[in-house]
C-alpha cells in the first residue's frame, strides 16, 4: 500500500463501510466505534502516516 493524503472525510466514508459508528467527540478528535474497539481520529487534518497506521492496524477494508 502506498502512502496517499486521505482527507478525514474519506476516513470516515472508510470508517462507515467497515460498520463502525460515530460515538462522540471530544476536543479535535471524533470517536468511532463497532461495538469491540474504538478509534479516535482527528476531526480537522489528517496526516497520511496516521490514516494508513489506522487502516492497517485495525484491518479495514478499503472500497469494494
Amino acid at each position: 500500500m502506498s502512502i496517499r493524503q486521505i482527507s478525514v472525510r474519506e476516513m470516515q466514508n472508510i470508517l462507515k463501510e467497515n460498520n463502525y459508528t460515530f460515538v462522540r467527540q471530544c476536543g479535535s478528535h471524533r470517536v468511532w466505534s463497532n461495538g469491540k474497539v474504538s478509534i479516535s481520529i482527528p476531526s480537522v487534518k489528517l496526516k497520511s502516516v496516521v490514516a494508513n497506521r489506522i487502516i492497517k492496524e485495525n484491518h479495514l477494508r478499503i472500497g469494494g
